[in-house]
């Protein structure tokens, strides 16, 4: 919803108690379903979201408290509702402006109100108790850090950490050059090589984590390393000999459950997990695959965190102990696989011969892109830490607890039996001045352990919205996505990107404009989300990031006109900018010479052609107020902070003592103040604009916020224009858009139309998709099932349709039993898509049989697809063709194998599905017959041609008649290949009475026809929605 002008908003913290209910026996029919003390649980919405939910008592007792964020307009309701699993028993509403304008505190037994909206029911109710507690009278971090009081964020699984170290890291390395001309913490160090130092010198454990982990990586390129006997050894062998050498080296890596080894399908993301798991197998390395369960989409999020933890030689170590060892975890943005490894110089073609990138060339934005055709690589800049002290154990408990979930724990290395590992408070020096807490995004499925009456643990969400809250200057954001607040967007309000980030930003920002006071906000992001930029689903990214912008700059713009303006107010850029890296290189000496070039005006030739590309932004980091800062592995988007989808890992860490210089200035003594996070941050600013300047010293100051954008807008003349200019190694550019007085984004027409990506047909602003995916931004919602389908007919669908049923009836009506056959056939369908689109991704194999473009025209014309969709469809035809004989034809033992994953043994479902994609009955699947019976699935196909198709899948006997047998044979196929036992009684419940009009026992065309259009939910099964996103767009989904 968007709330109106000059709106107040509910912006803070809603403590909601919720302690018991009345005893309460409904009326009839609700008095038969909770006769025997059905459980009952309390959910609390704002709007249509919901934001808390207690546990299942059959007392109605819960005594359960929560933190609610909220930073909601005031015409927005909070609706309370007591409910069973099978029906809501009553609901109480409260106005947000209520709370604002008459009661920060309601405490009380309310009477509910019945579902229906009558009066509320005096027998039925609840007490609860609302606190609200505004955002504005959160201390800021100055005032945390002089009083020392702060003890951590509530509702994370671990409490705040104190005596703890923290070592920053920028990429992944750093050039020997790279010297920032200012801080106190020496040369920045290099993350890899620490890492394989810290590997070697393990003894006794090491445990790895990671969402995409290639085993062939190497970690230490540089000529002058400070360890050159680590110089090309891949990271595989380096765990392989730790293991020989009796180290408990354990991987646990997320499960791409699209990558299928027996077919060679390297899976929709390509994160090498099948092959790590090949390329330990028979060693002492214990590599296994995590699938990020759940209950509604098991296969579309993933584990994203990425840890290791390593024992090291203890730094307290005494002369008495000089052999103890300690808990050492690095934590961040940074996975051991392709294409991480860069420097700051963030080349496109200088290191592709070098050893840096002749071995690890990556370009996922550029279809095709290969070493054999040349540059640009993809550049990558990411950040990551590395803690020792307390909270390094707590990231080894993570570790733990997800791994004792999922796998089996005795594999672990009890570390109570480790004695020369110190596990202790440690005595306070200079070097353990850090305070460390360790926050999570996860759920009860993917961990153990965790806080009581707590399922589900977004305690990232709410350490983001907390730093922002205390904020009194700045705040500096580097992040690969930046997406949420999307109940106030101007449109897609109901998208599901709920995470209330940017608008908590946007209303620091506002209360800072009316408070009269400095304040400033840098978001680095990549130019485009990674992926080709044409396809639809990089257009959506885009999109709902200029939706979550548009709506932050409204807001600002509001403040600055509702406060009159003044001196150096002007424009909303004046508090937020957004910036992103590039880089352009002129032609240098002895650089790499490509055998082969892409395609003429291709994205491809025109990056080579210009010599630019992207620097991709991977980083997660937020700093705030050069005091406190976030860093780890989630993005700013409901992925990574909703705690139900992507399991995530960050650390909120901030330094008590300070670090203090003196300066002998005219014989004045000047004592200069500098933590090490302040120290990070100029040393990213510096990477990034290749300057100091003054004003960096004060990032609030309109002055910084001019230089800032000023470098950005010299740089983007410079990325933009068509002169090939060397950038020097000043990578920053300003985000290509105009923002207007009064909020308004629009696009950038300085001397010409930049409204697109150069060298891209882009738009900046993003193209929304005519297909959205229903409470999830980036993956299909029934990815589930077609997953599953591929190890045989998971019970769990048959169960999930039958579920749906109304409950009132006592027998399998036509409409469920149809409808139950035709999920599974759907879910074939689209295993098939879906997975073979993973099978070549963005390097398509040669042609292996022949089919002219204008073949590929004819198709496109002749159905709802698109000439790029059949190109698409041709490539996975041309994969499911040649698995066992490559005659550009599909026989049926092909098929079976790629689905099925044997070519033994029968399967009527299958037999039925290739009788029908066979259409002229010849015993092989041409491609023309290919595309045609997958065009039925099409959402724009014809009406007629669903109705049709759905009737021959049914008359198995080809009579021109669906008769009870037919219907029951393929229920019983169905229930076999899911091992399903069904008594003949029940298959006998079977009734075709709501399709059968002449009562003659079986359903001719007409009464078909009569019935499919009267129960349109048959042929919604009949459709695959997200073939209208277009097939060729699903390989980089």
């Amino acid at each position: 919803m968007e709330g109106p002008k000059h709106c107040k908003f509910l912006h803070g913290t809603l403590e909601a108690t919720i302690f018991h209910a009345s005893p309460y026996t409904p009326s009839f029919p609700f008095n038969c379903i909770l006769a025997n003390g059905k459980p009952a649980y309390v959910t609390i919405k704002i709007d249509n979201k919901k934001v808390a939910k207690t546990t299942s008592e059959r007392d109605r007792v819960w005594n359960q408290s929560f933190q609610i964020l909220c930073a909601h307009p005031s015409n927005s309701t909070i609706t309370i509702t007591l409910k069973t699993s099978c029906a809501i028993l009553g609901k109480y509403q409260i106005q947000a402006h209520q709370i604002l304008e008459e009661a920060s505190l309601i405490n009380g037994f309310f009477p509910l109100s019945l579902e229906n909206g009558k009066a509320p029911n005096p027998e039925l109710k609840l007490r609860f108790l609302l606190w609200f507690k505004p955002a504005e009278f959160e201390p800021t971090w100055g005032e945390i850090l002089d009083s020392g009081d702060f003890q951590g964020m509530r509702n994370a699984t671990f409490p705040q950490r104190s005596n703890t170290h923290v070592t920053l890291y920028q990429d992944a390395h750093h050039c020997s050059t790279f010297q920032p001309p200012f801080g106190h913490c020496g040369t920045p160090r290099r993350l890899w090589e620490d890492v394989y130092k810290a590997i070697e010198g393990a003894k006794y454990l090491v445990y790895i984590a990671g969402w995409s982990f290639n085993p062939k990586m190497v970690l230490v390129r540089d000529s002058e390393t400070e360890i050159p006997h680590a110089r090309g050894e891949r990271l595989g062998e380096l765990l392989k000999r730790k293991a020989e050498e009796g180290v408990a080296v354990r991987v646990m890596l997320w499960n791409d459950e699209t990558s299928l080894p027996l077919i060679k399908n390297r899976g929709l993301m390509r994160t090498h997990d099948e092959d790590a798991l090949a390329y330990f197998k028979h060693t002492k390395v214990v590599c296994k695959l995590c699938p990020r369960l759940h209950n509604k989409f098991p296969t579309i999020f993933s584990h994203h965190q990425k840890t290791i933890t390593v024992d090291t030689k203890s730094h307290i170590g005494t002369e008495s102990f000089p052999t103890d060892r300690e808990i050492m975890s690095f934590i961040g943005g940074v996975d051991l696989c392709d294409g991480r490894y860069d420097t700051e110089q963030h080349s496109l073609f200088r290191s592709l011969n070098t050893e840096s990138h002749c071995s690890d060339f990556y370009q996922t934005n550029i279809s095709g892109a290969s070493l054999q055709k040349g540059g640009p690589r993809e550049p990558w800049h990411d950040s990551h830490a590395c803690v020792t002290g307390e909270a390094a154990w707590d990231i080894l408990t993570n570790f733990e607890q997800r791994w004792a979930k999922q796998l089996d724990p005795c594999l672990l290395v009890p570390t109570s039996t480790l004695t020369k590992l110190i596990n202790q408070t440690y005595s306070k020096n200079q070097h353990r001045n850090w305070r460390v807490q360790v926050f999570r995004s996860i759920d009860h499925v993917s961990a153990t352990q965790m806080m009581r009456n707590m399922t589900v643990e977004r305690s990232i969400h709410e350490a983001y919205v907390e730093a922002i809250r205390k904020a009194d200057k700045f705040i500096y954001i580097e992040n690969q996505y930046f997406i949420g607040g999307c109940h106030l967007w101007g449109r897609d309000t109901d998208c599901g990107c709920d995470n209330l980030i940017p608008i908590e930003i946007a209303l620091k920002i506002v209360s800072k404009i009316k408070a009269k006071e400095r304040f400033a906000v840098y978001v680095l992001i990549p130019m485009w989300p990674e992926g080709v930029p044409e396809s639809e689903s990089v257009g959506d990214i885009l999109h709902w990031t200029r939706e979550t912008m548009s709506m932050m700059y409204k807001l600002i713009g509001e403040a600055i006109e509702e406060s009159g303006g003044g001196e150096g107010i002007s424009n909303p850029r004046d508090y937020l900018n957004f910036f992103c890296l590039a880089n352009r290189e002129i032609e240098g000496e002895g650089e790499y010479v490509a055998p082969h070039s892409p395609h003429p005006g291709s994205h491809y030739w025109n990056a080579q052609k210009h010599r630019r590309f992207m620097v991709y932004v991977h980083s997660k980091l937020m700093i705030v107020d050069d005091s406190y800062l976030l860093i780890g592995s989630a993005n700013i988007n409901q992925r990574s902070m909703d705690g139900e989808r992507d399991t995530e890992i960050v650390i909120g860490c901030y330094q008590t003592d300070r670090n203090i210089s003196s300066n002998n200035n005219d014989n004045n003594i000047i004592k200069i103040i500098i933590r090490d996070v302040r120290a990070f941050r100029m040393s990213l600013w510096y990477e990034h604009t290749g300057v100091t300047d003054d004003t960096f010293q004060e990032p609030q100051s309109l002055e910084c916020v001019e230089k800032m954008r000023s470098i950005g807008d010299q740089m983007w003349n410079i990325y933009k224009g068509e002169e090939v200019v060397d950038m020097e190694g000043v990578h920053l550019v300003t985000y290509p858009m105009s923002v207007t007085q009064d909020g308004k984004i629009e696009d950038l027409l300085d001397g010409g139309d930049y409204s697109h990506f150069p060298d891209t047909n882009t738009p900046v602003k993003g193209k929304r998709s005519k297909f959205r995916l229903s409470g999830t931004i980036f993956s299909p919602a029934k990815l589930k099932n077609f997953i599953t389908f591929l190890n045989g007919f998971d019970p769990k669908i048959l169960t999930f349709s039958m579920c749906g049923i109304r409950k009132s009836s006592s027998s399998l009506t036509i409409e469920k039993t149809l409808c139950t056959i035709v999920t599974p056939l759907i879910n074939f369908l689209e295993a098939l898509i879906l997975t073979f689109a993973g099978c070549f991704g963005h390097h398509r194999p040669r042609d292996c049989f022949s089919y002219k473009f204008d073949d590929v025209v004819r198709l496109a014309n002749d159905s709802p697809f698109s000439v790029n969709d059949v190109e698409a469809l041709r490539e996975l035809f041309k994969k499911l063709s040649s698995s066992i004989i490559d005659d550009g034809l599909i026989h049926k033992e092909e098929l079976k194998l790629a689905l099925l994953k044997t070519v033994v043994g029968e399967n009527l479902f299958l037999d039925r599905v290739f009788d029908l994609f066979d259409e002229k009955k010849n015993g092989v699947i041409e491609f023309e017959e290919f595309v045609h019976a997958l065009s039925i699935f099409h959402p724009c196909a014809p009406l007629a041609d669903k109705i049709d198709f759905a009737f021959r899948l049914y008359d198995l006997r080809q009579t021109g008649f669906i008769e009870r047998e037919e219907v029951k044979q393929m229920v019983v196929a169905i229930l076999l290949e899911s091992g399903v036992q069904v008594s003949e009684q029940t298959l006998e419940t079977i009734t075709f009475a709501d399709a059968d009009a002449d009562n003659d026992g079986k359903i001719d065309k007409d009464d078909w026809q009569t019935f499919v259009l009267r129960d349109p939910k048959l042929l919604k099964n009949m459709t695959i929605p997200y073939l209208k996103l277009g097939v060729a767009s699903l390989l980089y989904v």
